[in-house]
């Protein structure tokens, strides 16, 4: 399996303010508003804690409520395109298990970037791989030199989670992928990538090559298990779905996972509806509806989807807590 590592620069936080409380020996809720420079609702914000253990995003009113944040958790941050990010001290002060954090106004400000650098080699022999190519979230930005080295100034980038791909064309399964998070403007990311090269088939024989994004996540090696449900881009295209919500119908195991399901997916122990934890990219996302869901995600956009019906059939890598009605897993390109 093709290995991408990267070191993220460390990132401090902008605009401390007071502390506030947040000490509690349970999870804690954070509630608040966001909202514009003339006092408007900011829809779409994202909010985190710490290094994104625990996100959501502001709902069409720059409301959020913000679940399972882990009592010792220490500053929570808003960012949005477009505006200056915010982040805030959360104290040890007063013990409580909900928290209203008041409303945060967030003062218009250039998109986030980044710098990425780095090497490509080949794992074997280590030699400097040229002419590899560099794609972030979906678009090729740069191309390795004679050394094997690449450098991108001012790289744009997305609050949150973003994908880097590693692709040479010259030899057959040749890709790695990695998901980072930017929590910061300007940061500096630094990747040592080395590629396992094989010869290009041969002509007429028919080389598959899965999603290297799903492949560096382990989507592949869990729907091996078969312990979920899966669907690949491929799959998801061939649904025709007009609608993130359609891919969740007809699946056999579940009628639609946000609503009443067939079976105990999406249902509490007294048989009322309630809602699976969802994870974006890795990223548990708390309180975000399938409304929500369909208006910043299409099926277009999604390379695999996860679906678990029971805790216990969910991979360890993802949090248990609250996830009694099930899981819904989201990687997208």
């Amino acid at each position: 399996m093709r290995v991408l590592s990267s070191a993220l620069a460390l990132c401090t936080l902008v605009g401390v303010s007071e502390p506030a409380a947040l000490i509690a020996q349970e999870p804690v809720t954070l509630i608040g508003l966001v909202r514009d420079s003339a006092d408007r609702p900011l829809a779409e914000v994202l909010v985190f804690v710490d290094d994104g253990s625990a996100a959501i995003l502001t709902d069409a009113f720059g409301a959020f409520r913000l679940e399972g944040v882990a009592p010792d958790a220490r500053a929570v941050s808003y960012r949005k395109s477009g505006y200056v990010p915010r982040s805030f001290s959360l104290g040890t002060t007063v013990a409580r298990t909900t928290l209203d954090l008041g409303v945060v106004a967030l003062q218009p400000g250039p998109d986030p970037i980044a710098t990425l650098l780095g090497t490509v080699t080949e794992r074997i022999g280590g030699q400097p791989l040229a002419g590899a190519t560099i794609e972030l979230n979906g678009e090729t930005l740069s191309v390795t030199d004679s050394l094997g080295a690449f450098e991108v100034p001012s790289a744009a980038v997305r609050w949150g989670p973003n994908t880097v791909i590693v692709r040479h064309r010259s030899f057959a399964e040749t890709t790695a992928g990695d998901a980072f998070w930017v929590t910061n403007s300007g940061t500096i990311l630094d990747f040592s990538v080395a590629l396992d090269v094989a010869p290009l088939g041969l002509p007429g024989v028919d080389v598959p090559v899965g999603s290297p994004v799903l492949e560096a996540t382990g989507f592949y090696e869990r729907r091996e298990e078969g312990n979920g449900v899966f669907m690949t881009q491929e799959e998801i295209i061939a649904k025709d779905a007009r609608r993130t919500e359609d891919l969740f119908w007809g699946m056999g195991l579940l009628t639609n996972p946000l609503n009443r399901a067939a079976s105990t997916f999406g249902l509490a122990d007294d048989g009322e509806p309630c809602t699976p934890l969802l994870f974006l990219d890795g990223l548990r996302v708390d309180r975000l509806s399938m409304r929500d869901l369909n208006q910043i995600l299409g099926p277009e956009d999604i390379e695999g989807l996860e679906i678990y019906e029971t805790v216990g059939s969910l991979p360890a890598r993802f949090s248990p807590v609250g996830a009694a009605c099930g899981v819904i897993i989201i990687w997208t390109h």
